[in-house]
């Protein structure tokens, strides 16, 4: 909670791109205080789409989802698994299909799993198999996956089990461009070998362990944070 009332400069209970990285670069804070906050930070301004247990943006927007859950003043949904939930879109209302110009934004956590492998967890998928990212068993690393090529790059970044982590992508020629936060901010942690250029967003927690799912957000720009 210190943490958070330092970086809050405005004093508004929230904590805006700006705030966070002015706090970050100001601080010696440690990551897991880091981490902690990644939580609570808001998303750059201008979003087409918000898919979250807490509210819909567009109102057009529908899914088919899973009961939400709560943790830690965290709601998020839980899929994958052994039960097999899954998020599936069910009206689109337009806005998720990528252009040329995109930034995709999650929110998620996973855990340790119990399968192993060279398997992975689809976190989101698209709606012609694009499996946008994805979380590999075993090492936990991130990866995506264009199933009709038979395509798939696997980043050397781990993710933190059982952490919410920020994830963000982005086009980058015929490739997507991977950022995620650590301790020394938002960082790019590799480049997909897939492009998501029009894929529209289809599925989410196609995957055998289970993950939590907070936030995914839609940027019809290249978002800048």
């Amino acid at each position: 909670d210190n943490v958070f009332a330092c970086a809050d400069a405005n004093k508004d209970g929230k904590i805006d791109y700006e705030e966070f990285f002015r706090w970050l670069y100001s601080k010696g804070d440690s990551p897991a205080a880091l981490r902690s906050l990644a939580k609570r930070v808001s998303w750059p301004p201008g979003s087409v789409a918000v898919l979250a247990p807490k509210g819909m943006s567009p109102e057009a927007l529908r899914l088919d989802a899973p009961m939400p859950c709560t943790d830690d003043d965290i709601s998020y949904w839980s899929a994958g698994g052994p039960a097999k939930v899954r998020a599936r879109v069910l009206e689109d209302a337009g806005v998720l299909k990528l252009g040329k110009e995109f930034t995709v934004g999650l929110r998620f956590r996973v855990g340790r799993g119990q399968t192993g492998g060279s398997g992975y967890d689809t976190l989101v998928m698209g709606h012609e198999g694009k499996h946008w990212l994805a979380v590999g068993h075993g090492e936990r690393r991130l990866c995506c996956v264009d199933g009709k090529r038979g395509v798939s790059t696997v980043l050397d970044h781990v993710v933190p089990c059982d952490e919410w982590v920020l994830v963000f992508l982005q086009p980058r020629g015929d490739k997507t461009a991977c950022f995620t936060m650590d301790a020394d901010g938002l960082v790019e942690v590799g480049l997909f070998d897939v492009s998501l250029v029009g894929s529209k967003l289809d599925k989410m927690g196609w995957s055998e362990n289970e993950v939590q799912i907070a936030e995914v957000a839609l940027w019809s720009r290249l978002a800048s944070w």
